[in-house]
């Protein structure tokens, strides 16, 4: 027996109530349209009973064992089988191929790979039954470096999602998107294990226990070729590395081709444990075995820089023009730096940045190692007696060229960052050349200016993840931005506003909140809010968010008016409010304005009142009567069943306050009414005012209920008998 989350069955709001919900996200949508709270979603704990007999099937309710019919057999399939799984197309290309194409049920199309790290406990699936998730992700940050756990194993969880854009996205957005999402699951290591061997039980831990057979087919060849490897040739840590071994080398790429970065990767995974290696020999007390064995570890770092050196020829080769190029642009941002480079496209960036990174750490180890053999200072005791004579031909000059090659990395990283969809590549490299620019200061005094580049382009760094991240997590297989549909729901549960237009005149009424009792009233923020002589908005949604728009869209007014010397037209900030909303939904580290907005006024010399409606994805519309907030639908129908083109001031008060009528329920002294006329600022009414037109109201609606009642009905009364006279027969 085990303890398992029990299924999803509608909303806590409509279980008690005892009515069917329809398992909307995040909210349900029967309790918001009528204007209830939904209390969310929760799944209680239940135990289930699983044995063999059952074939591993887990549920609470076994099933029978009787005859069934071939229409049920079929309904029992496996689960895994009820939902048709993505596939890779022959021929297969190179996993770092940025676009790939799948195949399901027969049907391909072309995807293109993002990678994000970010928090998987914020991917929910939706219960539907259909192929939908959300990811709720929190600000991207950059990863501890190195990623290493104290056992030495990298430790990295992911996930692959699929993402089809619907018709309407598609035109506007970057279509499909096969996303991997992953997390380093282990803390990073401590100083005090910096520099403990690991074991063999650490090292045979995570990825490592499942073998390179798993590695071999998509998903798992791309998470391990583009993920995984990558954060193991950080060279953090010197560490005996079992994915340098021939099988980890070779058999996930049975079936696809090795690119030159997965060739790169190869050689480069024979440098971590030469680095341990020397940190051992030179941890060593000074003697004849220590410096033959200083020379043969020099002789075979020799060896690896030999594969560098062929590696960087073939690909050069077979290049049909310059590999990399020096361009001069911006050079504020590229200060201490003269220039940036350029490559002929972003995998080729990469591959140069980790050749260089490589070449960064490889070069000073053989410098360590050439100066402990050649220009060691011999103890008097051992003299020169019976010391080998080094006998290989090593450039001095070439391995003391280390700051040249953290330039070059430097100079690389922006324009890989603007082109790469998996922004954490560039932190191992990021953070070998702010470390060697870290040492350089503290030993020279120089270097300085370009750590502080480096601390600079770490802000770049993370404002990239974070644009990746929302990217990733506004998005559904159906096509729903979620943090848009978020801001929708605050605005349905803020209090209800309406905007009528009249023949000449435009009113605005909102629905007030009942103040507490200690609360002071006068300074209360209106939620009809002036933002020039001729022009006001009124909002549903957060009073906070509304407060900054609204600072916003006054600052824009009066710059309009001193730069163009006429007052802004209603369409004019209309479009601009709506303009800052849409800027919220696609920027990083920032969320949409969950409020909507009535915008009305006049323009200068017209006497055609104007009434604007602004969505927070940034839509707006021009209406001639609309609310918005709670219960907006059925005010809106209230609105169009009693609307009429050539209302006069009084009627057109009238209709605003009798439809906030329909949902308000405590009178006139919850609500708010404030008209426009042409020429007039805004004027608002007083609470005597409103309470004259509730009372008209409820005495109209008493007497058509009295009407109702005694079953007389406008257009019904006595009936007159019509007699025919004397003269007449």
């Amino acid at each position: 027996m085990v303890g398992v989350p029990g299924k999803y069955k509608g909303c806590e709001t409509c279980r008690r109530r005892r009515v069917k919900c329809d398992n909307a996200r995040p909210f349900c949508r029967k309790c918001v349209d009528n204007g209830r709270e939904c209390e969310g979603y929760e799944r209680q704990m239940v135990f289930i009973t699983a044995t063999l007999e059952d074939g591993g099937r887990c549920s609470s309710h076994p099933p029978r064992q009787v005859g069934s019919s071939g229409k049920k057999a079929k309904s029992q399939s496996p689960p895994g089988e009820e939902r048709p799984q993505f596939f890779a197309e022959h021929p297969l290309r190179p996993s770092w191929t940025d676009l790939i194409t799948l195949s399901r049920a027969g049907a391909s199309q072309l995807f293109q790979i993002v990678a994000v790290n970010t928090g998987l406990q914020g991917v929910f699936e939706d219960g539907s039954g259909k192929e939908n998730f959300s990811l709720e992700a929190p600000a991207y940050s950059l990863p501890d470096f190195p990623f290493y756990a104290s056992g030495g194993e990298l430790d990295i969880k992911g996930r692959c999602v699929v993402h089809l854009p619907s018709d309407l996205e598609r035109d506007r957005g970057p279509g499909n998107l096969c996303m991997y999402l992953y997390e380093f699951g282990s803390a990073p290591l401590s100083p005090a294990s910096a520099n403990r061997w690991p074991s063999t039980a650490d090292q045979t831990s995570g990825i490592k226990r499942r073998g390179p057979q798993s590695f071999m087919s998509f998903p798992a060849h791309h998470f391990f070729s583009r993920i995984y490897r990558p954060c193991a040739r950080g060279f953090a840590e010197q560490e005996r590395d079992l994915l340098a071994t021939p099988e980890w080398m070779t058999v996930p790429w049975e079936h696809h081709e090795k690119s030159s970065l997965d060739r790169l990767f190869d050689i480069l995974a024979l440098v971590p444990s030469i680095l341990a290696r020397s940190d051992i020999i030179l941890s060593e007390p000074f003697t004849q075995i220590r410096q033959h064995r200083v020379q043969d570890l020099l002789a075979h770092c020799l060896q690896v820089e030999h594969q560098l050196d062929e590696w960087y020829a073939a690909v050069t080769m077979t290049a049909t023009g310059p590999s990399w190029w020096h361009e001069e642009h911006d050079m504020q941002m590229q200060i201490p730096f003269i220039g940036s480079f350029a490559f002929i496209d972003g995998f080729s960036s990469i591959m140069f940045i980790y050749y260089w990174m490589g070449l960064l750490v490889f070069h000073r180890c053989i410098e360590t190692l050439r100066l402990n053999l050649y220009h060691n200072v011999y103890p008097p005791a051992y003299g020169h007696a019976g010391l080998p004579q080094p006998n290989l031909a090593v450039d001095e000059y070439k391995y003391q060229q280390g700051r040249d090659l953290a330039g070059k990395i430097c100079q690389s990283l922006d324009f890989a960052l603007n082109r790469t969809l998996q922004p954490d590549l560039l932190m191992a490299p990021w953070w070998v050349a702010q470390n060697f620019y870290t040492q350089l200061s503290a030993a020279t005094g120089d270097g300085t200016l370009e750590h502080i580049w480096c601390e600079t382009f770490k802000e770049r760094l993370i404002e990239r993840g974070q644009y990746l991240t929302d990217l990733v997590q506004g998005r559904s297989p159906d096509g729903h931005v979620f943090q848009v549909e978020y801001a929708g729901e605050a605005v349905k549960r803020g209090t209800c506003a309406v905007g009528v237009k009249g023949s000449d005149v435009v009113v605005l009424g909102c629905e007030k909140r009942s103040a507490m009792k200690l609360q002071d009233t006068r300074i209360t923020p209106s939620k009809i809010g002036l933002i020039d002589n001729h022009v006001c908005l009124a909002f549903a949604g957060l009073n906070a968010d509304a407060r900054i728009l609204l600072d916003k869209a006054r600052l824009e007014a009066q710059s309009h008016r001193l730069t163009v010397e006429d007052p802004v037209t209603i369409e004019y900030i209309t479009k601009y409010i709506a303009s800052v909303q849409q800027r919220y939904t696609q920027s990083g580290g920032v969320r949409p304005f969950g409020i909507s907005n009535l915008v009305v006024g006049f323009d200068k010399g017209s006497e055609v009142p104007r009434l604007y409606m602004t969505e927070p994805s940034g839509i707006y519309s021009a209406w001639k009567a609309n609310a918005i907030g709670r219960s907006s639908k059925t005010v809106r129908e209230f609105l169009e069943r009693n609307y009429k083109e050539d209302m006069d001031r009084e009627q057109t008060v009238r209709l605003a306050i009798k439809s906030l009528l329909e949902v308000v329920q405590t009178g006139a002294k919850n609500i708010e009414i404030a008209l426009m006329a042409p020429g007039k600022s805004i004027e608002m009414l007083s609470v005597e005012e409103i309470e004259g037109f509730v009372k008209n109201i409820e005495q109209e609606k008493q007497e058509e209920a009295a009407k109702k009642k005694t079953g007389r009905t406008p257009g019904t009364g006595s009936a007159t008998i019509l007699t025919r006279g004397q003269e007449e027969s």
